[in-house]
């Protein structure tokens, strides 16, 4: 009897290494496509169009297609075009600051948030919903940073929502606090406090 309950705890101990092993293979891949994500990072302020074709190029694509007049010919059989590639949305990084210690953004930082919300009345837009993300840098502990990440999230929203009239369902928040550094830099450093924002999918 001993020695089946030793082979028991045996193999559970193989089961949970296992299921650890895995589990870190697995946040190390999420990991690695968060830092790799296309996202392209802004040290001064972008207009609304130029947000635009970056987070909506399909959308953006449409309104620029030239008017042409209505004329008819008879049909005539020709190859069929290849349908051109989706073109992919491109998150963007804006350097905005907040107070310190409290989700306030600061005067210098809301001409970004106004050009975001320039974008989002835009007529061909007003069906298109964004995510809002806060990082953190690696200061403090890493609840903390979440929750504040959160908060300067929630914050943007908010300014959207009172001074431009965005509808809050097509605002989502995301708090990813110390999570997701940008790519090559030191976890501490000053360029990992940033808001991202991304077109969001379905």
């Amino acid at each position: 009897m001993s020695c089946n309950n030793d082979l028991h705890h045996q193999h559970s101990r193989l089961v949970s290494r296992f299921c650890s092993a895995l589990m870190a293979v697995v946040a190390m891949q999420i990991s690695t496509v968060t830092l790799a994500e296309n996202v392209r990072m802004y040290s001064n302020v972008p207009s609304a169009d130029e947000m635009a074709s970056q987070l909506f190029p399909t959308a953006t694509q449409r309104t620029k297609r030239p008017k042409t007049r209505s004329i008819s010919f008879d049909p005539i059989e020709t190859a069929t075009a290849p349908t051109p590639p989706a073109v992919e949305s491109v998150g963007i990084g804006l350097p905005i600051q907040f107070n310190y210690n409290s989700a306030e953004i600061t005067n210098a930082s809301r001409p970004y948030v106004d050009e975001l919300g320039k974008m989002l009345s835009r007529d061909d837009l007003r069906s298109e919903k964004i995510v809002i993300e806060g990082h953190t840098d690696a200061s403090g502990s890493a609840q903390y940073n979440q929750q504040l990440s959160m908060r300067r999230a929630d914050a943007i929203k908010q300014y959207l929502f009172y001074k431009y009239g965005i509808e809050q369902d097509r605002l989502v928040i995301s708090g990813k606090g110390e999570y997701s550094p940008l790519s090559g830099q030191d976890p501490y450093a000053a360029v990992n406090r940033r808001v991202e924002i991304h077109q969001f999918q379905q």
